[in-house]
This record gives structure tokens, sequence and C-alpha cells, in this order.
């Protein structure tokens, strides 16, 4: 049931994201659209597998799902503050994840899969169902822990740092609770993977499942924010 409610909102948060992208242009709306169409991919793909134990679709769901999805929503909260601090974004960054979110998806195809593991997935994320023994297999852990990690935190941290000026500034109450939610989220999303590789699996779904509701309530309170904001400008300005 978690998967498919995880399916269900980052459908609909995809499809309020991408035409905020199509209508603004602004990178941080496209890395949001493709992080959550990875996210909604992944979480299709992880229904597949765990309904027909198909190696290849597990891999999807990993590619996109544990190695990359996070660093490209990261990566749009950091374009958005740098936007707002009317800096360009240092393409090093950009570059970086880029090509370590390439590395991580090859080796997610390239390193064998544990068939047993997978046949037993029953719910569970997966864990170790991608073998990671060998030097390739480090690399790929090192990765993957690498790219949530940071991804998780800019997340967070952008979020956080959204809170407080909006807070100083004395902005609408609206902006500082959307992004203390969309904070609050990012910390559920990044609980849900730790708490799977610590040992507690069952927990992973029903974890990830409160994160996207919880990111997505907040984006929501913050968009209806702005758009209170735009509309009472625009009468007094009439």
């Amino acid at each position: 049931m978690y998967p498919w409610i995880v399916l269900v909102v980052t459908v609909v948060f995809f499809v309020q994201v991408a035409r905020q992208a199509r209508a603004s242009r602004s990178r941080h709306s496209l890395f949001w659209a493709v992080s959550l169409a990875m996210a909604s991919l992944a979480t299709a793909a992880y229904i597949l597998a765990a309904g027909t134990g198909d190696a290849w679709a597990f891999r999807v769901y990993y590619a996109l799902g544990a190695v990359a999805m996070a660093a490209y929503m990261g990566l749009g909260s950091l374009h958005l503050h740098w936007r707002r601090r009317s800096l360009r974004a240092p393409a090093a960054v950009t570059g970086c994840v880029v090509a370590a979110s390439v590395v991580g998806a090859g080796l997610t195809f390239a390193l064998p899969v544990d068939a047993a593991r997978l046949a037993a997935l029953e719910g569970g994320p997966g864990t170790g169902v991608i073998s990671h023994e060998g030097w390739l297999g480090a690399v790929w852990l090192i990765d993957l822990i690498l790219l949530n990690t940071f991804g998780v935190a800019a997340m967070v941290l952008v979020a956080l740092a959204s809170v407080f000026r909006a807070y100083t500034a004395g902005a609408p109450s609206g902006l500082a609770w959307g992004n203390g939610l969309i904070a609050a989220g990012g910390v559920l999303l990044g609980a849900a993977g730790t708490a799977a590789r610590l040992g507690f699996p069952g927990a992973f779904w029903l974890v990830m499942s409160l994160g996207w509701i919880v990111v997505y309530g907040g984006f929501r309170l913050v968009d209806a924010t702005l758009a209170k904001e735009r509309s009472g400008a625009g009468a007094a300005a009439g």
C-alpha cells in the first residue's frame, strides 16, 4: 500500500512542479521536476519488481530512487538558494552531481543482483539486493551514500535557511511554516533510507510515504502563500 501512496503523491507533485518549470524556465524547478520524475518512475519500477521479481525493474528502481533522486532534489534547492543570492550556480557542483549519478546508475546495472534477496523482497526497500562486494561495489556504495547525504543536506539546510529568512523579514507565516514542512519531510526521506541500512527495513515505505506527504504539503503551503502575495500586490497596483 505505501509504495502506491508514494507513487500517487510524487506523480501529482511532479505534474505541478513540471508546470512551474515550463512556465518559469527556472533551473531549480527543472531539477525538482527531474527529481520527482525519478521518484515516480523508481516507485513504479519497485512495484513491478516486487510483483514480478523482475531484476531489470529493480535496477531501474535503485538507479533512479536510491542513487540519483535525492541528489537532484538537493540541486534544485541549491539552485533556488543561488538564485535568491543573485549568484550563478557553480557549474562544478552541478557537474559533479550529474557525473556521480551517472556513475552510480551505471554501476547499479553492472553489479550482480542477489536473486534470493530479490525473491524475498516482500515490501522491503531491497537493501542488499544489488551486490556491492569487491572494489566496484565499494565505489558504488560510497557514491550512493555521498549523493544521498548531499541531496538531503542541501534540501533541509536550504529550507531551514528559508524559514529563518522568512521569520526575520516578517514575511507571511505560510512561507516559514511551508519551508519548515519541507525541511521536516526531507529529514523523513533521509531517515527512511538510513533506517533500512541500519537494519529496520520494515519502516522504509511508511516513513518514505510520510516524508513525501509532508514535503508536498510544505510545497503547497509555500506556493499558496506566494500566490496570495502576488494577488494582493496585483490588486494594490490596480
